[in-house]
């Protein structure tokens, strides 16, 4: 699915790691942040290889239809946060794509570059007996790349979100769970976004962690135009969608860690129906 010319210009997340059961350190994921914000002088860097395939479709029903088309997204991602203050973390991604799409009735064609930039800022608010609470901005640039390609590596145009944050640990459990919800303007044409998550993590020992996360999408109706294409399919102007993570990750030693994950489509309309398998290598820096 495309929008009408690309004219429209559409990563960002973060979790926890429990240390010795009582503080919480920046972990991973790939979808968006969670209400902690970094020490002042502290640094967080994720180096993260996906790969997303799908040959299936959510229809205007919500069924899973085919979709006339394999499609794949091998991407190199990396995602930074720099705490500013004890409560005001910057943080940015940005992704390098190798795009293949193999539809049934045409030519196969590929594409590979550097896709949306994301760029933000989250302030604390709150930090208490009563959990953590946290406002995040966040703008996505989408300079890197032509709209116009045959199989373009974004939809072309500025996305500007805000979004509220709450997380709480349940010390002395070894848990933690996160609620986000926040309003995502997409320019000109596609219809706005409002975004929720909910996460829930679990640290199994010294060594491993594990999180659940459920991302989700519901379209604003409020799509000036739409015109579908298959040629990427993740790319819409009006649709729904609920993806569900699940990631273990493994201490290499205090501030190194690996992240495995898998993300599967769980609901959703009008956009693509698929899998991502990730592994990523999170590296932590602290004064």
């Amino acid at each position: 699915m495309r929008i009408n010319a690309f004219c429209k210009r559409n990563f960002i997340t973060r979790t926890y790691l429990f240390i010795s059961g009582v503080s919480i350190l920046l972990f991973s994921g790939v979808a968006y942040s969670g209400a902690w914000t970094g020490p002042e002088g502290t640094s967080y860097n994720k180096f993260g290889l996906n790969y997303f395939s799908s040959d299936k479709a959510l229809d205007s029903d919500g069924d899973s239809v085919d979709a006339g088309s394999d499609f794949t997204d091998f991407n190199f991602t990396y995602y930074g946060e720099y705490g500013v203050r004890d409560d005001l973390s910057v943080f940015g991604s940005a992704a390098f794509k190798q795009l293949d799409a193999d539809p049934d009735a045409v030519d196969s064609v590929d594409n590979s570059g550097i896709g949306d930039i994301d760029l933000g800022v989250r302030y604390n608010l709150y930090n208490g007996d009563e959990g953590v609470i946290s406002i995040q901005g966040l703008i996505k640039i989408p300079e890197a790349y032509d709209e116009d390609d045959e199989l373009p590596l974004g939809n072309g145009q500025y996305d500007l979100e805000v979004r509220l944050l709450y997380g709480k640990s349940l010390y002395p459990l070894p848990m933690y769970y996160g609620l986000e919800l926040g309003y995502r303007g997409r320019d000109e044409d596609p219809s706005d976004e409002v975004k929720y998550l909910l996460e829930f993590g679990y640290t199994a020992s010294d060594k491993v962690s594990l999180r659940a996360k459920l991302d989700g999408t519901l379209s604003a109706k409020n799509a000036a135009n739409v015109v579908a294409t298959p040629e990427n399919p993740t790319l819409a102007a009006d649709f729904d969608i609920g993806k569900l993570e699940l990631t273990a990750g493994y201490t290499i030693e205090k501030n190194r860690f690996l992240e495995f994950s898998l993300t599967s489509t769980l609901y959703g309309r009008d956009t693509a129906d698929g899998t991502t398998i990730s592994v990523a290598f999170i590296y932590a820096i602290q004064p």
